[in-house]
């Protein structure tokens, strides 16, 4: 009986904090993803029965005109709900470790995937123009006409690995060159960006999935960074090269570190750098002499 009496008062306690969360976060926000965001930026621990509550809310509210206009198909489609519904979770650190402690995070490719196929052209191109870092290193953009209650998903690697509707070279290079004025030192590039939340996160690093991001849109980037655009400086193509060489020695890249550093090192010559270029040429040789691997021969600089 006191057993009984017991799993009943813990579920009144859980009902209670549920329905306390979904009131001031109605109060807070009309949109169902607002108040998921209101949830998400608040100091509580997430709950699994508090994020079902809003996955709920999210599958049956009403879609809005703005909502209507970001996709080609049905916006009611409940996959393509779920999609966004997972990607807005993940663009908060406390979010994306929740959707890992849920073994969800794996779902995230095919969640972008189908997100990004849905979306038309103009929203498209207005997102990728929303570019930012979050604190564990995940790119997150926004979705446009959200006001205080905007969408946000995060930026992932198959975005850059599927052939059917994925980034363009072009765009990945918008991306990596996307200004966002950060105080005291003026605007900055996303690949500028990325270097400095490097700095400010050592001696740990971004998250993992945020490093894999990183690797794809890079390289997705690069030859059209690297080429003979107007767009495009030295310095550009510089910041390129620090980005793949901090990559390279990653723990987390340890199986892409020859990627890394060779394309790092193309970089550096695309710009003109060549004392960087000699430094990754030597990095190179240094771990190909560790693995027993015959070093590279490399074109005269």
């Amino acid at each position: 009986m006191q057993l009984t009496t017991g799993l009943s008062e813990q579920l009144v306690g859980i009902a209670t904090r549920m329905a306390a969360q979904m009131d001031r976060q109605s109060a807070a926000s009309p949109s169902a993803f607002g108040a998921l965001t209101a949830y998400l930026e608040s100091s509580e621990p997430l709950e699994r029965h508090v994020v079902d509550a809003h996955w709920a809310r999210i599958q049956t509210a009403e879609a809005t005109p703005t909502f209507r206009s970001f996709f080609v198909g049905s916006q009611n489609d409940p996959e393509m709900r779920q999609a966004l519904f997972r990607l807005h979770l993940a663009s908060f650190p406390k979010g994306l470790d929740y959707l890992k402690s849920q073994d969800n995070a794996k779902r995230l490719g095919d969640d972008a995937v189908r997100l990004l196929r849905a979306l038309n052209a103009e929203t498209r191109e207005a997102m990728l123009q929303t570019a930012e870092l979050a604190d564990n290193g995940m790119i997150v953009m926004t979705l446009p006409g959200g006001g205080e209650s905007p969408i946000r998903v995060v930026l992932h690697q198959e975005w850059m690995y599927t052939s059917d509707g994925g980034l363009s070279g072009q765009e990945c290079c918008r991306l990596l060159l996307n200004k966002v004025e950060v105080e005291r030192h003026g605007e900055l590039t996303l690949l500028k960006r990325m270097q400095r939340l490097r700095l400010a996160l050592s001696p740990s690093a971004p998250d993992p999935m945020a490093l894999r991001v990183w690797y794809a849109l890079s390289l997705g980037g690069r030859m059209t960074l690297c080429g003979d655009s107007p767009e495009t400086t030295d310095e550009d193509k510089e910041d390129l090269g620090f980005a793949l060489r901090g990559l390279a020695t990653d723990a987390e890249m340890n199986a892409l570190k020859y990627h890394c550093i060779t394309w790092a090192e193309d970089a550096f010559r695309c710009a003109g750098r060549y004392s960087d270029v000699v430094e990754a040429r030597q990095l190179m040789d240094e771990w190909r002499k560790q693995d027993g691997l015959p070093l590279r021969r490399w074109p005269a600089i």
